[in-house]
């Protein structure tokens, strides 16, 4: 079973709460251009699937991300979560640029 998911680049200055009120997390995608990050939007409702089926840490997923025309596999690093709401605040995404 593959695991996908689409993100967007998310604008520099935006600001997260905006962000989950509209229906997308914000995320880190590290590795893919060496020691830089690039800051990602993701649909909430797609990253709430996705976490169902993937282990933090272990599961290879394959992201898409159409801004950049960059198509990858990474792992889900770090899932933050809300301490009392059942969702996810923030999620880092790894890739090993191999």
């Amino acid at each position: 079973m593959e695991l996908t998911i689409e993100c967007k680049q998310r604008v520099a200055g935006s600001k997260p709460n905006q962000l989950r009120r509209e229906g997308r997390t914000p995320a880190n995608l590290y590795g893919h251009k060496g020691s830089e990050s690039e800051l990602l939007t993701v649909s909430t409702k797609d990253l709430e699937m996705l976490l169902r089926k993937a282990q933090p840490g272990k599961t290879m997923v394959e992201v898409t991300i159409p801004e950049l025309s960059w198509t990858g596999k990474v792992v889900v690093q770090d899932v933050h979560k809300h301490p009392w709401k059942p969702f996810a605040y923030h999620v880092s995404f790894y890739t090993s640029n191999k």
